[in-house]
This record gives C-alpha cells, sequence and structure tokens, in this order.
C-alpha cells in the first residue's frame, strides 16, 4: 500500500492507493472515505481486498487518521470541495466513491454537487446528519472526551452509540467488536480526542440537504440489520434523495459491519461496481431493497 501527503487549503491529508491485483470490474477507481473510528493504515486488509477488483484510494479527510486537525467551524462542505480537488488533480473523469457512517455525509455532498462525477455511490451505516436519537448521547461523549479523568466513561459512552448492545448476540463478532471498541476509544492520544471533538461539533451542526431534484447518481444505501444508530429505516429515509436506489441491509451486522462481516461487504461492493447486480449477494436480506428502475 502506497501512501503519501496531500494538502488542501493549507490542510495536510493522507492518501493510501492500492493498485488492482486482479481482474477489474470498473474502469473508474475506487475512492474509500472511512468512519469516525476508521483509518487507512487501520484498513490495509479491507482496501487489499477491494484491490482486488479495483484500484483503491481511501483518504485520512482532514479531522482524521494522521492528518491535520480541522476545526469545527469548518463544514462538512470542505470535505466535498476536498474531494473535487483531488479527483481532478488525478485526472479521474468518474470515480466509484464509498462512504463508511462518517465518510458517508461527505460523500453523498459530492453526488449531490457532482453528479457527473460519481459513477457509482455506496454508503455503509449511510447517514446524511447525526441521527435525532442520538444527539444528546454526542454531545455528552464530546464533554468527555477532553477530560483525561474520564476516558474509560468516554471510551463506554461512544461505544453504545455505535454498537447495539440489546442484540449483540445476534451480530457477528458483536461483543468482540465491542470490547476492542472500547478499549481503542480509551487509548485515543491528545490529538486524537482534540480530531473527535471537532469532528463531531462539525457533524453536529450539519443539517440534511435540501435538494431540488432527485439525486441521479446510482447509489447502493445499507447498513446491518440489528443496527441501532444508523437504522434500516434511516437508509430508507435516506433513499428517498436519490432516484432509483439499491437498498439492503447486512444480515447478522450492526453498524461495524467491515469488521463484522467484511467478505459479505467486499462481495456486496464488487456486485454492484460491476454492473451485475447484487441480488445474488450471500448474506444480504433482499426483502429490504428496493426495485431498481
Amino acid at each position: 500500500m502506497h501512501t503519501e501527503y496531500k494538502t488542501f487549503n493549507g490542510k495536510s491529508y493522507l492518501v493510501a492507493s492500492i493498485k488492482c491485483t486482479g481482474q477489474k470490474v470498473s474502469e473508474y477507481p475506487m475512492v474509500f472515505l472511512g468512519g469516525a473510528v476508521m483509518s487507512v493504515k487501520s484498513m490495509e486488509g479491507l482496501l487489499s481486498n477491494f484491490a482486488k477488483f479495483v484500484d483503491v484510494y481511501a483518504i485520512d479527510l482532514p479531522g482524521f487518521g494522521d492528518s491535520d486537525l480541522l476545526h469545527d467551524d469548518i463544514g462538512l462542505e470542505f470535505y466535498r470541495d476536498l474531494l473535487l480537488n483531488f479527483t481532478l488533480n488525478k485526472g479521474f473523469k468518474k470515480v466509484n466513491l464509498v462512504g463508511s457512517s462518517y465518510g458517508s455525509a461527505p460523500a453523498m455532498l459530492f453526488a449531490f454537487a457532482h453528479p457527473h462525477r460519481v459513477n457509482r455511490l455506496v454508503g455503509i451505516g449511510t447517514m446524511p446528519e447525526v441521527p435525532k436519537a442520538w444527539r444528546k448521547q454526542f454531545l455528552h461523549s464530546m464533554e468527555l472526551v477532553l477530560d483525561p479523568n474520564k476516558k474509560e466513561e468516554f471510551a463506554q459512552c461512544f461505544a453504545e452509540t455505535v454498537s447495539n448492545q440489546h442484540d449483540v448476540k445476534y451480530v457477528n463478532k458483536g461483543s468482540v467488536v465491542f470490547k476492542s471498541m472500547k478499549r481503542m476509544l480509551a487509548k485515543l492520544t491528545p490529538h486524537e480526542r482534540m480530531a473527535f471533538k471537532y469532528n463531531t461539533c462539525r457533524l453536529l451542526k450539519h443539517k440534511k440537504p435540501k435538494l431540488n431534484a432527485l439525486c441521479n447518481v446510482r447509489a447502493l444505501l445499507c447498513t446491518g440489520e440489528y443496527d441501532h444508530f444508523t437504522t434500516p429505516d434511516l437508509v430508507d429515509e435516506v433513499a428517498d434523495m436519490f432516484y432509483s436506489p439499491d437498498v439492503c441491509t447486512i444480515q447478522n451486522a450492526d453498524h461495524m459491519v467491515h469488521i463484522e462481516q467484511p467478505k459479505v461487504f467486499v462481495d456486496l461492493v464488487r456486485a454492484y461496481l460491476s454492473g451485475k447486480g447484487i441480488r445474488q449477494v450471500e448474506g444480504i436480506c433482499e426483502n429490504e431493497m428496493l426495485a431498481v428502475a
């Protein structure tokens, strides 16, 4: 995996890239945007699996991973414009844009603003804004994150936000994922804690875009069937912003689909980017899908 730093409007950000190692299913590269607790370095295994069928670029946006901090007075539109700058500089006519959790919000903003530059959009744990049911929990996590005496309380608070403990027994690796997340959150560095605060505040300020017309990008919107944060019902609401989207849930998964059901996730993305459709992918709930016109 090759990594390099890029700069946009004075902010440095990390890009990881892997050339396709197998037969390509799309002529257009994948650009992957991870979630709040993901970084390109932690995702090398997942990105390598994607690279078996497409060229892959993964970006630690400013505020994530080893990239520069981005103060919360700068909105998510900064990420949209960074993506445009990145794709133009690379000479990409179109990209396959994949956004996970937090990363799905800037991915959708880019698709809404520049639909002609998106071949296909995939949103996993899809959210255009913080779900109303979790705003108080987000605010509480922000109050805790910078207090050095409340590291464990913060870790418990945020882990319970993105991990459904009520149905954990039905989720593949559910208990393991929850415990690993808590350990990781408790060990965040001061830089990572400040980044969490800025990123969370930025997302809380962001509102679901109001569109004049449905977005005409081919979009696959999905989440885990037991995700209580970005619920299947919420993903259905997001789907209403697109013209003829595909919508599905991934079985025995919660919000961290890329860890709980990595093979299903990779197979789903491969099938969608290939243009063959996703109905034959094992491990998804077909009854949650909307028909493609």
